[in-house]
């Protein structure tokens, strides 16, 4: 009788132990739940707690090409994805060091307002790098990236994909120009790129394939060519290219066979205290769409062109104040379709030499 109290009283005690042991398992599970969700909600607090905080969207919106930083939330496979975010100058002394620290995707680097006198290499890493408020021009203005006379300011490369993001930045004192994309496909958005200048060629962005929107391009010279954009196939847009000078010759857009939407090109011939060029361009040999730009007192002392030698559709401008000593053509050499454009006060013709084009519907004044 008593051996078979004591297997009974062994069985209920077993049995007691396994109980707390389930109960105690389930009480770590929750807390583990528990303890997760809390470190993942406080790492989104602090990505998002950041004042003026932002993040790059994709290229192909091209409305505005910087979001809050709560997308940094976003998910990849069902799971919380991290983004990455670099402080200059209070965690990287310099942009290029936060860059070499910089993950090759999924990281945002942020800089605060001052002069950082470097040459910038991407290194070829998906990134975001950004200023403070890319949309405020106070803050553009006083985030400044000196290249202090190096050939680019700004180097991309052309594995950069459509996830690189470059906004905020006024972009300035290279040897041959501000940006070389490198064929890239980065998105180039919101930055004043101005004041680079040298001998023979100076470009402001070069070899872009991404988007370049909404930036600031104006006074970049040379002494023989001044281009505001060269070379550069995706879309143009939203831009502002004015007062890019050469000695010889002078362009706002150039070799560019994207679309160009809705930019103002005007005063590209002329700088303070230099003389006017011999000849300025507004777009020059580009044979994508060229639509709803203003183009306007592209001048030179001997030419001066608005649209020159492109083939693609040319529709909804506005050409007006082309002029040249010796010949000013709103738009000359041109062919496929021009239709629905506004030419006026162009020195000489305001379209001249389109002998294989489709003219329709245009306004001369």
């Amino acid at each position: 009788m008593n051996q078979q109290a004591d297997r009974m009283a062994s069985y209920l005690e077993a049995r007691r132990t396994t109980s707390d042991t389930v109960r105690l398992s389930g009480w770590l599970l929750a807390f583990g739940v528990v303890f997760t969700a809390i470190c993942t909600c406080t790492l989104v607090l602090i990505l998002n707690g950041k004042p003026g905080g932002h993040l790059a969207e994709q290229a192909s919106a091209h409305a505005s090409n910087v979001v809050n930083s709560s997308e940094a939330s976003a998910t990849e496979h069902g799971q919380p994805k991290r983004v990455v975010l670099l402080e200059v100058p209070a965690e990287f002394k310099t942009i290029q060091a936060a860059i070499h620290a910089a993950p090759t995707t999924d990281a945002v680097i942020r800089v605060a307002p001052g002069i950082y006198t470097e040459s910038l290499s991407f290194e070829g890493k998906n990134i975001v790098l950004t200023s403070h408020d890319p949309k405020n021009p106070q803050v553009v203005k006083s985030t400044v990236i000196d290249g202090n006379r190096a050939e680019y300011v700004v180097n991309l490369e052309q594995t950069n994909t459509r996830q690189t993001v470059l906004t905020g930045f006024c972009i300035t004192n290279g040897s041959t120009g501000g940006i070389r994309a490198n064929g890239s496909m980065a998105t180039i958005s919101y930055n004043d790129i101005t004041g680079n200048h040298g001998n023979s060629w100076v470009c402001g962005i070069r070899d872009a394939n991404g988007a370049v929107e909404n930036n600031n391009i104006f006074q970049n010279r040379g002494t023989d060519t001044g281009v505001g954009i060269r070379h550069c196939n995706g879309e143009i847009r939203g831009n502002r290219i004015f007062e890019n000078y050469g000695g010889k010759y002078s362009y706002g857009i150039r070799d560019s066979h994207g679309m160009i939407v809705a930019n103002q090109i005007y005063d590209n011939y002329r700088f303070p205290g230099l003389d006017d060029s011999p000849s300025g361009r507004g777009i020059f040999y580009c044979n994508g769409t060229i639509a709803n730009n203003r183009i306007y007192n592209n001048s030179g002392t001997n030419y001066g062109y608005g649209i020159k030698d492109c083939s693609g559709l040319i529709e909804g401008n506005v050409i007006t104040s082309n002029r040249g000593g010796i010949a000013g053509r709103g738009v000359s050499g041109c062919s496929g379709t021009i239709r629905l454009n506004t030419l006026e006060g162009n020195s000489h013709y305001g379209i001249d030499n389109c002998t294989t084009a489709v003219i329709s519907d245009n306004k001369f004044s």
